[in-house]
C-alpha cells in the first residue's frame, strides 16, 4: 500500500503562539499589576479627599473652635494629616502612571519585534504571492489584448459595428510592458525596488525572453 505523500509545513504553521511567548506575558502582568495599583491610589485618593472636606467642615466649625478655647496655637491636625497622605498619593500616582506609560511603549515595541520576526518568517511565502499577482496582472492584460484583437480582425473582415461586442476589462491594464509609461510597467519598476523582482527578470519580460515571472525563484 502506497504512503500518503506528507504535506509540507508551512512558515505559518511554525510562527510562535503570541499567547505563550513567556517575554511578552512578563510585561502584560507587570502593565496588569500597575493599573491595578493605579486604580488603588484613585479609589485612596477619593477616600482623602472626601475625608479631608470632611475634616475641615468639621474643623471649621465646632471642633476647631474647642481646640483654639484651650490652645489658641491649635492646628487643624487631623486635616493636615489627610493633605500630606493625599500628596503622597498624587505623587505615587503621577509615578504609576509614567510608568505605565513606558510599559506600554516597552510592550509596543516588544510586540513590534516579534511582529517584524514574523514576517521575516513569511516573507518567502508573501515574495511568492506578489510575484503570482503581477503574473496575473500579466495574464489580465493579455485577455484584454485578446479583446482588442479579435475586435480589430473582425474590422479587417469588413465589420465596422463591433458594439455588439462590449468590452470588458479595466482600462489600466490594457497597456503592456512595452509602454514605459504604462501601469504595468510602474509596478514591474517597483517589484525591482522592493527586490520582489530582479532587473534580469525585468528586462527579460520586457524584451519578451520571458512571459511571467517564476514562482519557484
Amino acid at each position: 500500500m502506497a504512503r500518503a505523500k506528507e504535506q509540507p509545513v508551512s512558515p505559518i504553521d511554525n510562527l510562535a503562539d503570541r499567547s505563550t511567548d513567556e517575554g511578552l506575558q512578563a510585561l502584560c502582568q507587570r502593565q496588569t499589576a500597575l493599573v491595578r495599583r493605579a486604580a488603588a491610589h484613585h479609589r485612596r485618593k477619593a477616600e482623602l479627599d472626601e475625608k479631608l472636606l470632611q475634616a475641615q467642615r468639621v474643623s471649621n466649625i465646632d471642633r476647631f473652635a474647642d481646640e483654639l478655647m484651650g490652645d489658641p496655637d491649635a492646628s487643624l491636625r487631623e486635616a493636615q494629616s489627610f493633605r500630606e497622605e493625599l500628596e503622597e498619593v498624587i505623587q505615587s500616582l503621577s509615578g504609576i502612571r509614567l510608568a505605565i506609560e513606558r510599559g506600554e511603549r516597552e510592550i509596543q515595541d516588544y510586540e513590534a519585534q516579534l511582529d517584524a520576526d514574523d514576517c521575516r518568517a513569511v516573507a518567502p511565502m508573501h515574495r511568492r504571492n506578489v510575484r503570482d499577482t503581477f503574473n496575473a496582472t500579466l495574464r489580465l492584460h493579455r485577455s484584454i489584448v485578446q479583446q482588442e484583437n479579435l475586435r480589430r480582425f473582425l474590422e479587417l473582415r469588413g465589420v465596422q459595428r463591433t458594439g455588439h461586442l462590449r468590452p470588458f476589462w479595466p482600462w489600466d491594464y490594457q497597456v503592456g510592458l512595452t509602454d514605459s509609461n504604462s501601469l504595468l510597467s510602474s509596478q514591474l519598476r517597483e517589484l525591482v525596488e522592493w527586490k520582489m523582482v530582479s532587473e534580469d527578470e525585468r528586462v527579460s519580460l520586457l524584451q519578451g525572453r520571458s512571459s511571467e515571472l517564476d514562482l519557484e525563484a
